[in-house]
């Protein structure tokens, strides 16, 4: 149980750093106004736009491997007497993976940049080109840099992999999911009625967030990464609305923790529900204390 509580603090963790990075770069990735049309907002110049970019693809591949790590722990709690499973499961090589894969992404994603750096100026005039609306935006907005469909080269490698990590978990996690339904049925006349509970509690929990997951991060980058193959004139809107829906990911992520997981449901619920009561003064509380026993005193006389 130790261990799982370490696991859960660390999705935890990777889910609000996700959104602590995501409204770190609001103002970067939304607009001013109202209809966020321009892909990127960078206060910070095109080396700063690099950064903040390797920055969120590293936390959302560590938020996806927390996922994962999360699964595979919750079925090696079930498969008891798999060696193979519990040495792969086991919480200290999970973590000592962990890093080489992080620093692994990372190091591809700063070579793609290396190799081809994106041309923040080449991007605003083929915006500029398709809508004079982005023509005042740039002269209001001096270090804004618009994404557009039409990247270089090294920038649709570094998201060919990005994207292709997201893409490829997706059957890793709808293969688990079931598996791990199949092992609490196989394991289920062995187990206490709590346990089988407890399981089946978490397998929910589990579940609807793996379906927040695709539909808030999973399928805007199907969307973004669909505009490389098939450049098509509304990608930059679809690209600038999608932020709206990634950040979404850990309002929806808390909400089914919360529904989810009874404890939490009921701890909130009840906090909800409780009633405020007027503290009792102390003056009536020493008069209480004093005066009953007189009361006794007196009935026994």
């Amino acid at each position: 149980m130790k261990s799982y509580s370490i696991l859960l603090i660390y999705q935890v963790f990777t889910t609000y750093a996700f959104d602590v990075l995501t409204l770190t770069v609001q103002p970067v990735l939304l607009l001013p106004y109202a209809a966020a049309y321009v892909n990127g907002y960078w206060q910070y110049g095109e080396f700063g736009n690099c950064i903040i970019f390797l920055l969120f693809c590293l936390n959302v591949t560590a938020l996806v491997h927390a996922f994962i790590m999360q699964l595979l722990f919750r079925l090696a709690s079930l498969c008891h007497g798999n060696e193979r499973l519990h040495k792969y499961t086991n919480l200290k090589t999970l973590f000592k993976l962990m890093i080489p894969v992080l620093f692994l992404f990372l190091g591809v994603i700063t070579l793609g940049f290396v190799i081809d750096r994106p041309e923040g100026e080449l991007f605003r005039q083929t915006l500029i080109s398709e809508n004079p609306f982005f023509k005042e935006l740039f002269q209001r907005h001096l270090f804004a840099m618009g994404y557009h469909p039409k990247f270089s080269n090294g920038i649709k490698g570094v998201f060919i992999v990005f994207i292709g990590f997201a893409v490829c978990t997706t059957p890793f996690n709808i293969y688990l999911i079931p598996a791990f339904y199949r092992k609490l049925r196989e394991f289920k006349k062995g187990l206490s009625e709590k346990n089988q509970k407890l399981h089946i509690m978490l397998l929910k929990a589990l579940l609807a967030q793996g379906i927040a997951l695709f539909l808030c991060v999973y399928l805007p980058l199907i969307v973004l990464s669909s505009a490389f193959v098939f450049p098509y004139k509304a990608a930059s809107y679809l690209s600038s609305y999608s932020v709206f829906v990634v950040m979404q990911h850990t309002l929806f992520d808390i909400l089914v923790q919360f529904w989810f997981i009874r404890p939490y449901r009921n701890y909130i619920l009840r906090n909800i529900r409780t009633p405020k009561v007027n503290p009792v003064s102390s003056t009536n509380e020493n008069n209480n204390v004093v005066e009953t026993p007189r009361a006794v005193h007196r009935a026994s006389t």
